[in-house]
C-alpha cells in the first residue's frame, strides 16, 4: 500500500446472510450457507453443497437477513456422545441435531465438556471461520 485506505469493520462474533426462498429460520437454529448461492437454510445440510454459517440469533423468514453467532460455546444434547467425547468432532444433521456421525453431515465443532448423559458443551465455528483458524 502506498496510502491509507479505511475500511469498514464489525465487531464480535456475528454475521448475516439472506435466508433462501421458502425458508424460516427460528432462534437457536443451526444455520448452513449453501455452497450455490451463499443464502442461509437450515433443512438436510450436506457436506457436498452446505458450509455451517453459525447458531440464529433471532429468527427470520425468506428474503429477509438472519443474524448468527458464528462462534462461540452451547450447550446442547449430541447423538453418541459420552464422557469420553471430549474433543470429538461435532457435525449437524438438521437445524437442531448435532452428532458424532460423519456421513454426510456437517461438521460445526468439537466437544469441549461432557455435560451430563449425551448433553455437552460444544465449541462451534462457522465454516469459513474454522477454516482460516487452522490454516
Amino acid at each position: 500500500m502506498s496510502a491509507d485506505t479505511p475500511r469498514i469493520y464489525e465487531l464480535g462474533d456475528l454475521n448475516q446472510l439472506t435466508v433462501a426462498a421458502g425458508v424460516t429460520v427460528y432462534e437457536g437454529a443451526f444455520v448452513f450457507a449453501l455452497k450455490a448461492d451463499g443464502t442461509a437454510v437450515v433443512a438436510s445440510p450436506a457436506i457436498s453443497t452446505h458450509a455451517f454459517a453459525g447458531i440464529a440469533v433471532q429468527g427470520a423468514t425468506a428474503g429477509n437477513k438472519v443474524t448468527l453467532k458464528d462462534r462461540g460455546k452451547v450447550q446442547m444434547p449430541v447423538t453418541g456422545a459420552s464422557a469420553a467425547s471430549v474433543g470429538a468432532i461435532v457435525y449437524a444433521s438438521a437445524d437442531d441435531t448435532l452428532t458424532l456421525t460423519a456421513s454426510t453431515n456437517v461438521p460445526v465443532g468439537t466437544i469441549s465438556r461432557h455435560v451430563s448423559s449425551t448433553t455437552c458443551i460444544v465449541e462451534f465455528r462457522a465454516t469459513a471461520e474454522r477454516d482460516t483458524a487452522i490454516a
